[in-house]
């Protein structure tokens, strides 16, 4: 997919962003997910991203053991989570 707007739009820059951590606690999303499963994504995104020389802002590491502070249902950023992903980007 990004090769081929990579082609058609040539001016694109890209960047990719992992998943954020899940909060394998949490009763509203109990039994969807696993934050370890949630790993395989992002190093996967990261090696597709290394492969394609496009940067991979990394979301789950920093956010590993703050899941509760992090995300408000378990899965969905709260205002706090949303403040680290500029602090990540710098």
């Amino acid at each position: 997919m990004v090769t081929y707007l990579g082609q058609s739009f040539n001016c694109t820059k890209f960047i990719f962003l992992t998943a954020p951590a899940f909060n394998d606690n949490s009763t509203e999303w109990k039994g969807t997910r696993i934050n370890l499963n949630t790993k395989n994504y992002v190093v996967r995104c990261q090696e597709v991203g290394s492969r394609l020389g496009i940067p991979v802002i990394d979301l789950w590491t920093p956010m590993q053991g703050k899941e509760t502070e992090m995300l408000y249902d378990g899965l969905h950023l709260t205002p706090t989570g949303n403040v680290l992903i500029p602090k990540i980007w710098q």
